[in-house]
């Protein structure tokens, strides 16, 4: 396959805003960014990549537009990485268990993966919404992609140091009473 020019990409995405009708709300989905087939390695091919998601971010502040993107983060360096996410207005990753430890786990033996939140949108608020979880688990059915709220099982062994004996909850009224 050709290897893609960003500033080709983000031009043609552009001109195609131009054809659509006032009120319609247009989506992009680019999927493997940042990857072989999209650049050269390197450090102008990293900054091509963050100067088109620079331009995209301004795009999506201009015009009825929602983007996504996916790339893979073991293509990127860790400074590249922290760059990508300030960049988003929404960030989350998905770790899949097919080659984890964590398949064998009878922990996480309903799910086929992960969904972390890593960043949610703050724009014309003063102060983020922030759920109870940050990890999801989700689950691959046929025609559908559930998420849900990871709930893992209480411990079923007694805990020797957590628990009191007899002796230690009657001193402990003996303090308390006045």
């Amino acid at each position: 396959t050709a290897r893609m020019d960003y500033s080709r990409l983000f031009k043609s995405i552009r001109g195609n805003l131009d054809t659509v009708p006032n009120k319609g709300v247009v989506r992009v989905v680019l999927q493997h960014m940042g990857s072989v087939n999209w650049s050269d390695y390197g450090p102008d091919g990293s900054r091509e990549f963050l100067k088109f998601l620079f331009n995209m971010r301004s795009l999506t502040r201009s015009y009825p537009i929602s983007c996504l993107l996916s790339y893979p983060p073991h293509n990127h360096s860790a400074l590249d990485l922290s760059r990508i996410r300030y960049l988003g207005d929404v960030v989350y990753g998905l770790e899949c268990f097919q080659s984890s430890e964590k398949a064998v786990s009878p922990l996480f033996s309903e799910y086929h993966g992960l969904f972390h939140i890593v960043k949610l949108p703050k724009i014309n608020s003063l102060q983020s919404f922030i759920p109870e979880t940050l990890n999801f688990g989700f689950k691959a059915k046929k025609r559908k992609f559930v998420i849900e709220k990871l709930h893992l099982p209480p411990e079923l062994g007694e805990d020797n140091k957590n628990s009191k004996t007899e002796n230690q909850i009657k001193l402990d009224k003996k303090l308390l009473e006045f």
